[in-house]
């Protein structure tokens, strides 16, 4: 994923949140990453204190942290066309995610659709237009 893919994470705040348990190619169009949640990272004391979380915009965040190790490059998300949180996941419980993701290459930019799953429930569907940073 390269040290651009951690530097990521740390300038959102999420240093440690998430591991990326294998790495897809660069140049790849299609992926099957498993992300490792840590239940005791800090943002789970406010998100929530006796119920954990996964904040939606960490699963996106995610998501777009996937999409730029598959285009090699840092990428920022242009549009969302959809964005469905279905599941929520306790990091406890389904500490194990699985995204799969697809990207098209557009004029302007490539598309992304990613569905997440947390064991045999789907937990975020995904549609954006993504630009290089």
């Amino acid at each position: 994923c390269g040290t651009w893919c951690y530097d990521l994470q740390t300038m959102t705040g999420l240093k440690g949140l998430f591991t990326l348990k294998d790495t897809p190619a660069t140049g790849s169009l299609e992926s099957e990453v498993w992300v490792e949640i840590d239940p005791t990272h800090p943002i789970f004391e406010g998100h929530f204190p006796d119920q954990p979380v996964l904040p939606g915009v960490c699963m996106v965040q995610i998501a777009l942290t996937i999409a730029s190790a598959m285009h090699g490059k840092p990428l920022r998300m242009l549009n969302a066309r959809t964005i469905k949180f279905l599941t929520p996941v306790d990091p406890r419980i389904s500490p194990e995610l699985l995204f799969r993701t697809t990207l098209t290459t557009l004029e302007n930019g490539i598309k992304a659709e990613v569905n997440a799953t947390a064991g045999e429930a789907s937990v975020l569907k995904l549609s954006a237009e993504l630009v290089p940073e």
